[in-house]
């Protein structure tokens, strides 16, 4: 019994390989098009204050033998990657400020749980304790969920009296009497430690949660570089099948 053996034309194979990669690239401009549009960032969790009266405000510095550090709680209203934050900062401090996000255990900022750190030169900070400073997240690509809850957590090497103030609420001059709600947020707590975050003390007096904000990409869309080895996958896949073909 004679074998016939059956070789595709190279011309066929030509066709074959520029069909596929004419389609594979009609494919992903049809995925880059179908991606929903990159959202704006949408403020997610506020807390502030009214510009008016005394300011109540923790500090963070270092001493010799303290650190102490500043966190504020918060629950996620919205699944997506959180994008910034805005803190209620004033006063000119020496060292830059580090600003950590971290997970939450038992409602308590947890420091074993650092999602993404970033930080706020000197220069970044105004003297205007109403005014809120941005510190970007975007690029930790920093997915948060609806429900859980998260911690904004401030530490500095700057030394006492040098120190950068957190906002908390607002107050009387005349009388002394809190001009802000005592529990404004019900979604988490302002806490301060002087062990470098190790213990946490709820803050009581006056306001409960410091002055922030929370903003989040509620659609982020897919790196264009996930996209392309998508494509790229899929026209070695193509190409090995057309080469199967072309040996019979």
């Amino acid at each position: 019994m004679n074998t016939v053996e059956y070789k595709l034309p190279t011309c066929a194979v030509k066709q074959n390989l520029m069909s596929t990669v004419t389609s594979l690239a009609f494919a992903a401009v049809v995925m880059a098009a179908a991606q929903p549009a990159l959202a704006a960032p949408v403020l997610d969790q506020s807390v502030t204050y009214p510009a008016s009266g005394g300011i109540s405000a923790y500090s963070i510095y270092e001493t010799p033998t303290n650190e102490y550090v500043l966190a504020q709680t918060f629950t996620a209203g919205i699944s997506g990657q959180l994008t910034a934050v805005g803190l209620g900062l004033f006063d000119k401090a020496t060292e830059n400020l580090t600003v950590s996000i971290l997970g939450t255990s038992g409602g308590l900022p947890d420091l074993a749980a650092v999602l993404a750190s970033g930080s706020l030169t000197p220069a970044a900070v105004d003297n205007d304790p109403f005014s809120l400073e941005t510190v970007d997240f975007s690029s930790y690509l920093l997915d948060v969920v609806a429900g859980e809850m998260y911690a904004i957590m401030l530490s500095s090497t700057t030394p006492f009296q040098q120190e950068y103030n957190w906002t908390r609420g607002s107050f009387d001059t005349f009388t002394g009497d809190d001009l802000s709600p005592a529990d404004p947020y019900a979604g988490g707590v302002g806490y301060f430690s002087n062990n470098g975050g190790s213990t946490w003390t709820a803050l009581t007096n006056f306001s409960q949660d410091f002055s922030f904000q929370t903003f989040v990409d509620p659609n982020p869309v897919p790196e264009p570089g996930s996209i392309g080895f998508l494509v790229m996958g899929l026209a070695f896949y193509r190409l090995l099948s057309l080469r199967r073909r072309a040996k019979g």
